[in-house]
């Protein structure tokens, strides 16, 4: 059958799409196999630039947690015997051991390359003591954190609001001020949340941030805090002011001794009214040395609510 000169010229049309297509097929396929090792090179650097990257935002919390188990734990009291502070030096390396294996769950202090200090207030709210604490923070423009008692949040709810309002945090430092060791983990449980429902029911948030009572910790009721989604906040500046201690030892103490990254364990109760005394010479003190005078949650890097 002889085929016509138009169907000729369709079919060699047809022919020469079909060669020009498999031309550029193999020339993309050449192409391709040439650049794939300099495609996975690139992956290759654009992976390790994001790992590195990553790797330097955390830098400074994993260097921070490592510091927080070992930073010695300071503050002395003239009213202490050297028994009795000997002891207490024990109990503080104590305390150190066992946070090895808990880092990142329990603090002692904040990142230490930074001249910032954190002051704590213990055991309030009351109707004397922790008032003049605020008026004295008010006075100085200084934010601080408060770990109250559960129980004395029912018993003095404005207090408490007046924490808040003046711009602190209100902290969860359990119901009634029991040690936290040798305990059932339904009581400690309980003991925690019922704080935690006292402060709710005040300033209308969840604390986030736990201290023990005395600072006692074991294995146990680290578990249990961190389950109800806590961290656990120790100190690494002890001033003693619940022994009596002078206002003079209260204030020169962590004057002369203080660390960048400093977490200042005081009180906010009755019976340590020269802590009230020595406030305003520690902070114009710290403040002449260079220091920022911060919450918790700003020194540390976590959340204080939930």
């Amino acid at each position: 059958m002889k085929l016509s000169r138009k169907k000729i010229l369709i079919i060699s049309i047809v022919a020469l799409n079909v060669f020009n297509g498999w031309v550029l097929y193999r020339w993309w396929r050449t192409r391709a196999t040439r650049d794939a090792p300099q495609t996975t090179e690139m992956n290759a650097k654009i992976d390790t630039l994001v790992a590195e990257k990553k790797a330097e935002r955390q830098k400074p919390v994993i260097d921070s947690v490592q510091q927080q188990a070992y930073l010695p734990i300071l503050g002395k009291s003239d009213k202490l015997s050297a028994r009795d502070f000997a002891k207490l030096q024990a109990y503080r390396e104590k305390q150190r051991k066992i946070a090895k294996d808990y880092l990142g769950e329990l603090y002692f202090n904040g990142d230490t390359s930074r001249k910032v200090v954190a002051l704590t207030f213990d055991d309030g709210p009351d109707r004397r003591v922790t008032p003049q604490v605020l008026k004295i923070l008010a006075k100085y423009k200084v934010p601080a954190s408060f770990f109250l008692v559960g129980s004395y949040v029912k018993k003095y709810p404005e207090v408490v609001k007046q924490v808040v309002e003046a711009g602190h945090l209100v902290l969860n430092h359990s119901a009634t001020h029991q040690s936290y060791l040798k305990k059932s983990k339904d009581w400690l449980k309980q003991d925690l949340l019922s704080t935690e429902e006292a402060i709710y029911k005040v300033i209308g948030k969840r604390p986030a941030m736990f201290r023990p009572p005395y600072g006692d910790i074991d294995a146990q009721m680290i578990e249990v805090i961190k389950d109800n989604d806590y961290k656990h906040i120790i100190w690494s500046y002890d001033t003693l002011d619940w022994t009596g201690a002078s206002v003079d030892t209260i204030a020169q103490g962590l004057i002369q001794q203080v660390r960048p990254g400093e977490i200042v364990l005081m009180h906010s109760r009755s019976g340590v009214e020269n802590t009230v005394k020595a406030l305003p010479t520690i902070i114009q003190k710290l403040r002449a040395q260079g220091y920022q005078l911060v919450k918790l949650d700003e020194m540390l890097g976590i959340q204080a609510y939930k």
